[in-house]
């Protein structure tokens, strides 16, 4: 399962990109959108996300929802393309069978697109998809035996 981060603040102009907080609505939608994935997914094995703060704020709401034996950050997901985003997914470890990943756009838009029937825009923030493969390991994940099977944004269910 992805996430795109939550609505962030643009509140602060001087404060670093990587250092932006969630705005109000973020902190309204992630918790809404946490619930909407625990009932897919009530427990998973590893939560990773981008460092970016917006991010790991996001990420940390997901972890208070829902179940989950790791929790580690990786600054590889920070704005990283589609490319970066499945390189990530093919480094992560045999004994993880399900994972959530935390991270943005454009990247998380593209990733989605890689793996989607009808093509998207824009993955909202806080956006969610979730794709199933029959590849045996992480590393061997890719477009033939992976499939978009949900997707769900706030705007959707608010």
């Amino acid at each position: 399962m992805l996430v795109r981060h939550a609505k962030s603040s643009w509140k602060e102009p001087l404060v670093d990109d990587h250092d932006r907080q969630l705005n109000p609505r973020g902190l309204r939608d992630a918790p809404i959108m946490a619930e909407q994935v625990k009932a897919r997914m009530p427990k998973v094995d590893l939560i990773v996300s981008s460092t970016a703060q917006r991010a790991m704020m996001t990420a940390e709401i997901f972890s208070n929802h829902i179940a989950h034996l790791r929790f580690i950050s990786s600054r590889e997901l920070y704005h990283a393309p589609e490319e970066d985003i499945l390189a990530r997914l093919h480094d992560l470890e045999s004994d993880v069978v399900t994972a959530l990943v935390f991270g943005h756009n454009p990247g998380m838009t593209h990733f989605y697109n890689m793996f989607a029937d009808t093509l998207i825009g824009n993955l909202p923030t806080c956006g969610v998809f979730e794709l199933v493969s029959e590849a045996d390991d992480w590393h061997d994940m890719d477009r033939t035996n992976t499939k978009l099977v949900w997707s769900s944004a706030p705007k959707t269910i608010l």
